[in-house]
């Protein structure tokens, strides 16, 4: 149902945007946090089963900077994906958000957001998952690309999943 190419080398590069993001509700009205979150250009590798890609992000403009507030950020995440067994975490720590929805609670007409430059999310989560049809259906196939599935086959996951937010300003 599917080959393996987990002895060759794979190379990739890659773009991506991350942020972690906060909406405060109260009643109808939700109060939109945002960290100004940077493009990031990564390279990476798999091999043998093991694979690492590390992502630096671009630096942002100084009228983003004064529009949106400056952020640094702290941003990991591990997979590991067994031929039954897969892993997922992450620990991502922000500090510096924008408030992207004024409008909704003030008259506000300004192109400079306002902003929280003390304000500090630390995220952390985990979460693991069994793989029914491990015989047929490659995991690895869609997320590592080490493998790649010839013949169509769905699988049942089951697993379990925790996360922790902490929010702190001064």
């Amino acid at each position: 149902y599917y080959d393996d190419y987990s002895d060759l080398l794979a190379l990739w590069i890659y773009s991506m945007t991350k942020w972690n993001a906060l909406d405060i509700l109260k009643g109808d009205s939700t109060l939109e946090l945002r960290p100004n979150g940077p493009t990031a250009l990564g390279l990476g590798f798999n091999y043998k089963g093991y694979g690492i890609g590390i992502a630096i992000g671009l630096p942002k403009s100084n009228s983003s900077k004064e529009k949106y507030g400056s952020t640094s950020r702290f941003d990991v995440q591990v997979n590991v994906y067994g031929k039954k067994l897969g892993m997922d975490g992450y620990v991502q720590y922000y500090k510096g958000y924008y408030i992207q929805n004024p409008e909704d609670f003030m008259d506000w007409d300004s192109d400079i957001y306002p902003q929280l430059p003390d304000m500090e999310v630390l995220s952390i989560g985990l979460s693991a998952f069994y793989i029914f049809n491990s015989d047929k259906f490659s995991y690895r196939a869609a997320y590592v690309r080490t493998q790649v599935q010839k013949k169509s086959a769905g699988t049942f996951t089951a697993g379990i999943f925790g996360q922790t937010d902490m929010v702190t300003t001064e």
